[in-house]
């Protein structure tokens, strides 16, 4: 059997959502080792009460590169985060999110990491082990879900087809 992670790229915006997640985790969840929560590390305080002996929460600042910076909040003209850097573009919040995502799983010791975003609850007993027992872990794939005539999506699958060398 192979050892199960949860992880959860969370902000204060959300903090009652990941509540009622870290609720639901608690009472329904079995099967997994630790819950890491990856946080912006100025919401480290904010989320530090969710912590036990299976929840750590992380600052994403442990997952980004040394030359990616937090703009302070006090010098945001907006509420969204943003990432500067002088190798590149400034990075908004989702993309940082993604990088962690990502990272934090890269990192984490278990053999298999299941991301749970903070709008996710759990409504029953779930025994998460008994899908990261096999050599390959099911995977949820729908097709359609993204289509080139979705709205919003054309620009996006384009460049992802282009930058994976698909037609």
């Amino acid at each position: 059997m192979h050892s199960v992670a949860l992880l959860t790229p969370s902000h204060s915006k959300d903090i009652e959502r990941f509540a009622l997640l870290c609720d639901s985790i608690d009472a329904c969840l079995t099967g997994y080792s630790k819950h890491y929560v990856i946080v912006n590390d100025d919401d480290v305080p904010l989320f530090a009460k969710y912590q036990s002996e299976k929840r750590v929460v992380v600052p994403v600042s442990r997952y980004l590169p040394k030359w990616l910076w937090a703009v302070p909040a006090a010098l945001l003209r907006s509420r969204r985060r943003i990432w500067i850097s002088l190798l590149s573009h400034p990075v908004h919040g989702w993309h940082v999110q993604q990088i962690a995502k990502i990272a934090g799983a890269l990192a984490a010791p278990e053999e298999r990491i299941c991301i749970i975003d903070s709008d996710n609850f759990f409504f029953r007993k779930f025994d998460i082990s008994r899908y990261a027992g096999a050599e390959k872990s099911p995977l949820y794939v729908d097709r359609q879900a993204i289509r080139s005539d979705a709205p919003f999506h054309p620009t996006w699958l384009r460049h992802c087809d282009q930058l994976l060398g698909l037609p």
